[in-house]
């Protein structure tokens, strides 16, 4: 048996069809929307964790260009200062004298 609507309930079971495929499709587009979004999140992402992972690769080798300019510079002074002791004994030695005096007074003040 079929159920009998009123003019009114027919009138209006049609708009509300059309109301909730309205809402559907709104639905439909705010996830394409927010897949789009997210799918812009996770690229500008990868984009920066390459970046920084570039920047990470040049500071390493930045810093290890410096510590080995560094470590030849002191080579360098300590050839320098070896061969100036070498050059000038006595000087060197009452300079190192002079040195251990003053350390031994500035420790000795300060117990």
């Amino acid at each position: 048996m079929a159920e009998m609507r009123s003019p009114s309930e027919r009138f209006n079971a049609n708009p509300m069809q059309e109301m909730g495929t309205a809402v559907k499709e709104k639905a439909r587009d705010l996830a394409e929307s927010a897949s789009g979004m997210m799918s812009d999140v996770k690229d500008k992402a990868q984009e920066w964790a390459s970046d920084a992972a570039e920047f990470t690769v040049q500071a390493k080798d930045r810093v290890q260009e410096y510590a080995t300019s560094a470590a030849h510079k002191a080579a360098e002074l300590g050839e320098n200062f070896t061969d100036v002791i070498r050059r000038h004994p006595i000087p060197a030695l009452l300079v190192a004298f002079g040195v251990g005096f003053l350390i031994a007074q500035a420790t000795r003040r300060m117990s």
